[in-house]
């Protein structure tokens, strides 16, 4: 025995075969361990090793073990039939079994206690029911590994992966679906045989064998195994049917519906009910150890319906599977569902089959967006769009005709909207009809309403619609088939559109070609425009194409052919300016076209800004390059002022005169710097003027002046101060075109100076020409040039052309600038000079009618203060100019600044006493109120008040009288400077010196003028310190 027992250890079985029958021992002790140490057998040796098995028990657990992990149907096979004989042998060596197992009693319920009471009984029912599904499994799975995988099948598994793939598919050894409880001892692990192959199928035998027959089901539904599932479903429909939907909704949702059409449920044609499967199983009877029902297994799972649906269960079914597909964007497989669903004849499906292949036109049959190839089978989205049938049921019938032609192109947009547009519009109609509320005029509206909805950068899309409707094509081709309605359509979206690029204007000129004419008359005056609901007031960005519909869907043909006349006029006109750089939309015909502003305004534009192609410079691309060019516009623009028979077929500047044109024109001319050309055509050589002199003149002024405003230096031999200057040669010279010529002359002198209207900034032009005071610039001008003063001629002619001309107070002005300018040099003599010119001034100004007392009384002021300011320097040496200014500024000055001059006077009178050899011209007064060394105190001017306290008022009045009789000897005039009264101003006394006869003589008048001084300015200096109330009251009133 420890040999036999040595030889079982080693393997060598034959050595132990032949032992053990040499020790007389039964055959089935080494034939059993021989087998229960081979891992799987193969057929031959399950079948010659059980051979040798007496014990029909042993042998039917071991077939069942050894058929569960088989790998080959052939071996499944060998130990079925091993194990159906054993347990066949089983059962007839049971009383009772017997009689099932020789088929001589079907009574279930007897099986069935039997079962329960005898345990050796079930076991022998379980195994052979296990063994012969086994082998049904085995066939199945060797039909299956038969089948072409279908696409998307998984990959076939070789011998070497089944383990791992059996752990994939989650099959625990020992379970079946089948009751397959069986206790078995597990022989001990030896190497597996190489597996014989297998087809392209999954899962591996065994594992197949071992699963549950829903999750081998389950699991190649969502491989997509379809192929194999039918199959399984077909062979073992009994045990699947239950379970069908559980299967249905574990196959992928993009599987084709006809990849599984026979696992759908049916219908009945008589009951519309569900039908179960065909199936087709193995056997056609079953087997009497399968007559005990089958315990459920412990791993089902999914819903389980085991009676037939009705007919609206059954719809419901379908449709909740269809809003699933459709759910997910997959709009083919939901519609393919539907057709098949239509063809076993599932009722209640034909709407959502209307949606489905409408919206199946919008995923596949739409034009691909340009981010994908045009033959694309990839559903086209917006990236706003999710294309399932809840988005579809959100659109409305408008959004849904963007949806369609959203990526269509002008070549095919013809096409597409008869194919999706044209069909989806007629089951909206047919929808509408069967609600009972039919609407025949929806379809038109809603085709309407998305040709007035393309936007300007869809215009060759617009064409294209337009094209497709010319009333040449037959009307069955047309896709607008009504000529009032294209009529309006074009209207609308023409008058709508607010494109402005040539390219815009060729296309709407193309669309204007394809439309009707209309034969009715126009005779009736009372027939609707266009014009009169577009007041100027209307903002032209609210004049849409839905609006002017709105307006013309009213209009009869008359109306809409009159409309028609005037939008080719407009189209006309447009092209004309967009070939002058001003286009615009046509709407701005609609509210201009009773507006002289706005005709006004566009005209100037025109003038101005299209020679420059726009751009308002000169210098820029598209400026004209001939004169002839600027006589074309300028005929152009004249030829807009045309007034048509009717009104709504006038051009549009027709509310302006041609005059009126034609001095825009000429305006814009001059803007261009044209001025030779300018020159030319207002003098032409055949034919009038078209201009008068006058309106010449001012367009030339006006002209300059906008360059001159628009100059940033004042050099006049360029920039636009050039232009300024040149372009008043463009008409004859009258004297208000010389002014402004000296005005920019001095302009550009004025600006040639270091003068800066803030700190480091020169003066511009503008500044000169806005300033209320222009000789604010001549003082700027003496202040900052030392030597400017020494020119006096020339600066007052540059005061002269900065506007000045003739102008006296201004003059005077200049001089007491000029004078103080001097006097700060210490130039005294020039300075002397020009206070006497300024003396001389004011006296002219005096004489002048028509000087204001403002204007005297001012140029007196000036006069006054800046001899007086001269006459006292005590820098300046000569004494007799001195008291020759100083004389000047007693008679010039108010009354109550005589107190001020006379001590300096008197001081003055003194020291050129005390200087001169020879007694002077007028005595120094004996009686002066100043001692010889105030009248010598060459420092600041006494105050008034200090005069005041030193002179007593008899003092002062006699005083006064001898000084005043001496100063008039100064006085540069003659008898008629000697009637100024002290108290009046310059203006009054200047009028009593008017009516006062000139003197015999010059002695006489030279009397006369101390006579009348002295007594004045007696009172006046009596007035300053105090004197008689009385006296004073009467002066004033003099």
């Amino acid at each position: 025995m420890d040999k036999l027992a040595k030889h079982i250890k080693e393997g060598d079985w034959a050595a132990a075969t032949t032992l053990s029958n040499s020790l007389a021992l039964p055959p089935a002790y080494v034939a059993q361990l021989h087998f229960l140490a081979l891992d799987i057998p193969t057929p031959d040796q399950l079948t010659s090793l059980l051979a040798f098995v007496k014990d029909n028990d042993w042998v039917a657990t071991a077939a069942l073990q050894t058929a569960r992990k088989a790998t080959t149907p052939a071996l499944v096979t060998a130990a079925v039939e091993a194990g159906l004989a054993a347990t066949q042998d089983l059962a007839k060596k049971s009383e009772q079994l017997a009689e099932f197992a020789n088929g001589e009693s079907e009574d279930l319920g007897k099986l069935v206690e039997l079962c329960k009471e005898d345990e050796t009984a079930r076991k022998v029912c379980v195994i052979r029911r296990t063994l012969l599904a086994l082998q049904d499994r085995a066939n199945t799975w060797d039909e299956m590994s038969k089948t072409e995988p279908s696409p998307g099948e998984a990959k076939p598994v070789t011998g070497v992966e089944e383990k791992e793939d059996a752990d994939a598919w989650g099959v625990e050894q020992g379970e079946h679906e089948d009751g397959g409880d069986v206790p078995l001892e597990a022989p001990a692990p030896a190497p597996a045989p190489a597996p014989a192959p297998i087809s392209n199928f999954s899962p591996p035998l065994a594992t197949f064998l071992r699963q549950p027959l829903l999750a081998t089901a389950t699991s190649l539904a969502s491989s997509g195994s379809l192929a194999a599932l039918t199959i399984l479903c077909h062979r073992h429909s009994l045990l699947l049917w239950p379970s069908r939907f559980a299967i249905i909704e574990a196959i992928p949702e993009w599987s084709a519906p006809s990849s599984y059409l026979d696992l759908l449920p049916r219908v009945s044609p008589e009951t519309r009910d569900e039908l179960a499967w065909r199936g087709e199983p193995w056997r056609a009877t079953i087997d009497w150890s399968e007559l005990v029902p089958t315990p459920p297994s412990k791993k089902q799972s999914g819903p389980v319906t085991t009676s037939p649906l009705s007919s609206s269960a059954l719809t419901a079914f379908y449709v909740d599977r269809i809003h699933q597909l459709a759910g997910l964007g997959l709009v083919s497989v939901s519609l393919s569902l539907v057709q098949l669903c239509a063809s076993r004849g599932v009722a209640g499906l034909d709407e959502l089959g209307e949606e489905l292949s409408l919206l199946s036109k919008l995923v596949y049959d739409r034009p691909s967006p340009p981010s994908l190839p045009s033959t694309s089978r990839v559903p086209s989205s917006i990236s706003s769009e999710e294309l399932t049938l809840t988005y579809w049921r959100s659109l409305s019938p408008a959004q849904v005709l963007r949806a369609y032609l959203a990526y269509s192109t002008p070549e095919s947009l013809p096409s597409d909207i008869r194919k999706l547009v044209l069909p989806y519009l007629s089951v909206i109609e047919s929808r509408l009809e069967r609600a009972g509320t039919p609407d025949p005029s929806l379809p038109n509206r809603l085709l309407y309403e998305y040709i007035l909805e393309l936007p300007d950068a869809r215009l060759p899309h617009l064409l294209a619609m337009f094209e497709a409707s010319k009333p040449t094509l037959p009307r069955v081709q047309r896709i607008v088939k009504d000529d009032a309605d294209l009529a309006r359509l074009a209207l609308a979206t023409l008058y709508g559109s607010h494109s402005l690029t040539p390219d815009a204007l060729v296309h709407l000129g193309k669309i204007f070609e394809c439309l009707p004419a209309f034969s009715e008359s126009l005779q009736d005056s009372t027939i609707p425009n266009l014009f009169s609901h577009f007041p100027s007031s209307t903002s032209l960005s609210t004049i849409t194409p839905t609006l002017v519909y709105s307006i013309v869907s009213a209009f009869p043909p008359s109306s809409l052919s009159l409309a028609l006349d005037s939008l080719d006029i407009h189209l006309s006109t447009a092209e004309t300016f967009s070939r002058y750089s001003v286009p615009v939309p046509l709407s701005w015909f609609l509210t201009s076209h009773n507006d002289a502003k706005a005709q006004r305004a566009w005209a100037t534009r025109m003038a101005r800004t299209s020679a420059t192609g726009g751009g308002g410079r000169m210098g820029d691309e598209g400026e004209f390059e001939s004169e002839d060019e600027w006589e074309g516009l300028m005929e152009e623009m004249v030829g807009l002022t045309e007034e048509g028979a009717q009104e709504e077929l006038s051009k549009a500047f027709w509310k302006l005169e041609k005059g009126e044109v034609l001095k825009i024109f000429f305006a814009g001319l001059l803007a261009a710097a044209k001025f030779g050309l300018a020159r030319n055509l207002f003098n032409p050589s055949s034919g009038g003027r078209p201009l008068d002199p006058a309106v010449e003149e001012e367009l030339v002024v006006a002209a300059s002046r906008e360059f001159y405003d628009n100059a940033e230096t004042g050099n006049l031999h360029k920039g636009d101060m050039k232009l300024a200057f040149d372009c008043l040669s463009a008409a004859p010279q009258t004297p208000l075109i010389l002014k402004e010529r000296d005005f920019i002359e001095a302009t550009s002198r004025l600006c040639s100076f270091k003068i800066y209207s803030h700190p480091g900034i020169p003066i511009s032009p503008i500044e000169i020409r806005l300033s209320k005071d222009r000789l604010d610039f001549v003082s700027k001008l003496l202040a900052s040039n030392e030597d400017a003063y020494r020119h006096p001629d020339v600066v007052l002619d540059l005061v002269s052309k900065l506007g000045y001309r003739g102008d006296r107070l201004a003059e005077i002005r200049v001089l007491a600038m000029i004078a103080a300018s001097g006097l700060q040099a210490g130039d005294f003599a020039r300075a002397a000079d020009v206070c006497d010119r300024m003396v001389e001034a004011v006296e002219l100004l005096r004489k002048a009618t028509g000087t204001s007392d403002r204007s005297l009384n001012e140029a007196a002021e000036v006069a006054w203060q800046n001899c007086f300011q001269l006459g006292k320097h005590e820098e300046f040496d000569d004494l007799q100019r001195r008291m020759r200014l100083l004389g000047q500024a007693l008679v010039l000055c108010p009354g109550n600044k005589i107190a001020t001059l006379l001590p300096v006077w008197t001081r003055l009178e003194d020291r050129l006493a005390t200087n001169s050899s020879t007694a002077p011209l007028i005595s120094p007064s004996p009686s002066s109120s100043l001692s010889p060394t105030q009248s010598r105190n060459t420092h600041a001017p006494l105050s008034t008040s200090y005069i005041a306290s030193q002179i007593s008022p008899a003092m002062a009045a006699e005083s006064a009288s001898r000084t005043l009789s001496r100063a008039a000897a100064y006085f540069p005039f003659g008898a008629s400077s000697g009637g100024g009264e002290r108290g009046q101003s310059p203006t009054m006394r200047g009028e009593r010196m008017r009516d006062t006869p000139p003197p015999p003589s010059p002695t006489k008048a030279l009397d006369a003028v101390r006579g009348g001084i002295s007594s004045r300015l007696t009172a006046g200096v009596g007035w300053l310190i105090g004197a008689d109330e009385e006296r004073e009251e009467r002066y004033r009133d003099e």
